[in-house]
């Protein structure tokens, strides 16, 4: 399993998130088994997402899409703004 966490700030979130759901909803999302959302408190422009690949090739499939790339870029994502982690769980506890 693969962790990916993408920060990035996008113009209007409701317009994001509506086609946030759109590529998720499609055959672009193959290989992912969860994802979860966050926003900034204090700048709400600012969207954390944690998704999680059954592998980091999936991963890669999915973020470096053409059709996702586009998809984001029409939905209001900030390119400049976009930072991506591949990340491996090592621990976790259940508290």
């Amino acid at each position: 399993m693969t962790t990916l966490h993408t920060h990035q700030r996008v113009a209007n979130y409701d317009i994001w998130k509506r086609a946030f759901d759109q590529v998720l909803s499609s055959s672009l999302a193959v290989g992912l088994h969860s994802f979860r959302i966050w926003r900034g408190e204090d700048d709400a422009s600012l969207v954390v997402v944690e998704y999680t690949f059954e592998s980091r090739e999936a991963a890669e499939s999915f973020v470096y899409n053409p059709a996702v790339l586009d998809e984001m870029t029409h939905a209001g994502v900030d390119e400049t703004s976009v930072h991506l982690e591949f990340l491996d769980e090592v621990g976790f506890a259940d508290l």
